[in-house]
């Protein structure tokens, strides 16, 4: 308050030192601000009070900024819980993080600008922390090149691809702020001063654009595709009305140049080839976690103070089994694949960068979706900003025939997801890709931002119990006592939802996290789909093809006929569940009026 006070004096003097003076903004829970603490999203860290901050708070409160609060994050910053529970979209109901296991773990972040409790918020994308919360929340974000924003005093989780980011309610709210946050710092040697002007007074005449209308890229984070292709020429032709040279292909590798010998060895090698081998895991200060915290696979008898999180979808690491790959790993060995990765970056993937057009347009994730090892674009450096064009309904009846995303986690009155435009730039031009998404959102979005129309229903579905996702794990098979270890308020908590477990979708019926049965029938399995028709209770079904390399699944040479889950989420969510293993959807045939069939 002290510092919302201090710019209210300046402003009843006449007295203005910046843009931002007054104006509150959030900062993810793991940056540090001084004499705060810095939790991670876990209770066990509430009392972890920093004297150390981070850059880019202090330079925002050092142009009068102020800090409101800091936002919520998963535990250790990976899924889409906090140790309260479900962060929910403000657009749809579902989660924060993005749909499904998107995992996007700036949740506070991005509710808090949805909400419009602040018109900007600090981020942090490692994967999709920022694009997935931006588009579950129907908002935009910027995740400048790495070393833009200075990374010290942040709870990194990879040294290799973190990057601080913002998201906001409008791109040019987003820039002012980044102005006044960018820059170097002593504790970050990656941070860089880049040159940066007001993105709406640039005039893009003449920049080359690339473009490609990947409207169906699916994958990781969820939810990207839409219904829409081929039907968002407005975009192509807002840009030729601001005279710039447009140059459409079908695909994003065909506006970069070939891989150099060095990325192609790299690749032929093997090294990193897991995509965990490019997430250097914990750089929290939080180090030995697992270990003393939480038994991660150890039995009663440790020092650990509980068995794993409080809730289904805080921290992925643990349900999966990835904390295992980092505690064991080889540090010298890790450490070279480090060396290597940030080599063969810089020396083979950077000038394939420096072929790109002034900047690159398209509907899909962050970093080039699909184009090349998009890893190592994040550590090579790129430019994204993320803007929403417009809100469009999954369950409309336009798109029965459409077999794209439809999110198992949204509220059934409000299945809304956000079509995106996502403009890219290279490394040290970041105001190319603010100026062009910022041209966009002003010519194609009524008033320049859209807002959710939808948070009162959905605030009340919340208050009323009616909509739900909190899913507590159940540790008693293995601690019978581990709800005694909880403090009081969170016990009682877990209490009060562990009903839910086995009731609803997202919330499995044993301990491993989710279903452990069923068919795989998740869309996202599937290649070939053909709509045929309904069953009489109105259930729509398929004829498809299992995609190859699926554990367990069908032949993929084999045709099929059945149901798609995402249908089921609304239309017969009793047959329905996530697999814990994959985190895909499973279905239950004998609860519905269509069989899964082979055809011969």
């Amino acid at each position: 308050m002290q510092i919302a006070e201090l710019a209210d004096e300046k402003f009843a003097a006449g007295e203005y030192i910046s843009a931002i003076q007054g104006v509150p903004f959030a900062i993810k829970d793991t940056y540090d601000v001084a004499g705060y603490a810095t939790a991670y999203g876990s209770w066990e860290f509430l009392d972890n009070v920093v004297q150390t901050e981070s850059p880019l708070v202090t330079y925002a409160i050092e142009a009068g900024a102020v800090p409101l609060f800091k936002s919520s994050v998963p535990q250790l910053t990976w899924g889409y819980s906090n140790h309260k529970g479900a962060v929910y979209s403000c657009l749809n109901g579902g989660f924060a993080a993005g749909a499904g296991g998107s995992g996007g773990s700036s949740i506070g972040s991005g509710a808090a600008v949805c909400l419009g409790v602040v018109p900007v918020a600090i981020c942090e994308q490692t994967g999709s922390s920022c694009q997935a919360p931006a588009i579950a929340n129907g908002i935009s974000t910027v995740i400048p090149a790495l070393g833009t924003f200075s990374r010290e005093n942040n709870g990194l989780y990879s040294m290799e691809t973190d990057r601080p980011g913002l998201l906001c309610r409008d791109v040019l709210s987003c820039a002012v702020f980044y102005n006044y946050m960018r820059g170097e710092s002593e504790g970050d040697p990656q941070s860089r001063n880049v040159p940066f002007e007001d993105p709406s007074k640039v005039d893009i005449s003449g920049w080359s654009i690339g473009f490609s209308d990947n409207s169906d890229t699916q994958g990781w984070p969820e939810a990207w595709d839409t219904p829409f292709m081929g039907e968002r020429n407005d975009v192509v032709e807002a840009l030729q009305d601001l005279g710039a040279d447009v140059i459409v292909v079908d695909d994003l590798a065909d506006l970069m140049m070939d891989p150099p010998q060095l990325l192609k060895d790299y690749e032929d090698s093997g090294v990193g080839s897991k995509w965990f081998a490019w997430f250097d895991w914990y750089w929290l200060n939080v180090e030995g976690f697992f270990e003393s915290i939480f038994w991660y696979g150890g039995g009663i008898g440790t020092n650990a103070t509980s068995y794993g999180p409080v809730f289904e979808g805080q921290n992925f690491n643990f349900d999966n089994g990835h904390h295992r790959q980092h505690i064991g790993a080889s540090a010298y060995a890790y450490l070279d694949d480090l060396w290597l990765f940030g080599y063969v970056s810089e020396k083979a993937m950077y000038p394939m960068l420096q072929s790109l057009p002034d900047v690159v347009v398209h509907f899909a994730q962050s970093e080039l979706n699909g184009a090349v090892n998009h890893g190592m674009i994040k550590r090579a450096g790129i430019n994204t900003v993320h803007i929403p064009q417009f809100y469009w309904n999954t369950t409309d009846e336009t798109f029965v025939d459409w077999a794209g995303s439809r999110p198992i986690d949204y509220y059934q009155e409000t299945t809304v997801s956000a079509a995106m435009i996502t403009c890219e730039s290279k490394k040290y031009e970041p105001v190319k890709a603010f100026a062009v998404c910022y041209q966009l959102q002003q010519a194609l979005v009524p008033g320049g931002k859209l807002i959710s129309p939808y948070i009162d229903i959905i605030h009340e579905a919340l208050k009323s119990g009616e909509h739900d996702l909190d899913c507590p794990y159940d540790w008693s098979a293995i601690d019978p006592d581990f709800l005694e270890k909880y403090p009081p308020d969170i016990r009682e908590l877990v209490t009060s939802k562990m009903g839910n477990r086995g009731t609803i979708a997202t919330c499995g019926a044993g301990t491993d996290g989710g279903c452990s049965g069923g068919t795989c029938s998740d869309k996202r399995f599937k290649d070939a789909i053909t709509f045929l028709g309904k069953s009489p209770a109105g259930i729509p079904f398929y004829s498809f093809r299992y995609k190859k390399g699926i554990q367990d699944g069908p032949d993929p040479s084999k045709t099929f006929i059945g149901a798609m889950a995402q249908d089921l989420v609304m239309l017969a969510p009793k047959a329905v569940c996530r697999h814990a293993r994959d985190g895909m959807l499973r279905v239950d045939y004998s609860k519905i009026d269509v069989n899964f069939v082979e055809i011969e």
